[in-house]
């Protein structure tokens, strides 16, 4: 039976792992958000960081690992929610209104920092 929790063909395990997915996909995107606010600096109307820092490559793996999380968690969540099979379909309209709501804020977060990053030498 320990098998049972991992296979994706049944829509039970594909709501919970479409929220758990949404659930895990807001700390990289809470991490982003916190250093996006952070650093943001009002006088220059930018993202300072510094040339050699790791915060370029740290904001895009926080935002690449939190888009595509909630990206997975939006398909499961969509494709398991209106089954009759389905015990709890909650978790999957959970799981697709989180993972969606993530991804967007993601994007918009992703767009934010391309467009508003300044390299300090």
């Amino acid at each position: 039976m320990a098998g049972s929790r991992f296979n994706l063909r049944r829509v039970e395990v594909q709501a919970a792992w479409a929220l758990n997915c949404a659930l895990l996909a807001l700390l990289p995107l809470g991490l982003a958000a916190w250093q996006l606010v952070a650093r943001y600096d009002p006088e220059m109307r930018g993202v300072r960081y510094g040339s050699r820092s790791w915060l370029l490559p740290g904001m895009m793996a926080c935002l690449g690992a939190a888009i595509t999380l909630s990206l997975v968690a939006a398909l499961l969540g969509y494709s398991s929610a209106d089954h009759r099979r389905n015990d709890r379909p909650g978790r999957s309209w959970a799981g697709f209104f989180v993972g969606a709501a993530g991804a967007t804020i993601g994007i918009i977060a992703l767009i934010a920092f391309w467009l508003l990053k300044i390299a300090v030498v």
